[in-house]
């Protein structure tokens, strides 16, 4: 017998365009120009992201290929934004 194809979990894919959406936002914004009041914008996002990803990943009978991806991808921005914030404290 085949097995059914597995579909993708929405949170994934949510997750996933969140953590595009918040590394864009690092890239193409100058963020040293920001206070540090500002970074709570992104810091929200990314932990929005990053649960989503985190309820997608329990979904039963579901791809987790997004989910992973977006807990990757706002791991890493999260890491980013916070170094970034220290930097600017510290100097």
């Amino acid at each position: 017998m085949t097995e059914p194809k597995l579909s993708h979990s929405k949170m994934g894919i949510a997750s996933f365009c969140v953590g595009l959406f918040v590394l864009w936002l690092i890239t193409n914004l100058n963020l040293r120009s920001f206070g540090i009041d500002d970074y709570i914008f992104f810091l929200l996002f990314a932990l929005i992201g990053l649960g989503l990803a985190i309820a997608g990943m329990f979904y039963k009978n579901r791809n987790r290929l997004f989910p992973t991806l977006g807990c990757v991808m706002n791991t890493a921005c999260l890491i980013a934004i916070l170094a970034l914030r220290s930097e600017i404290v510290w100097n």
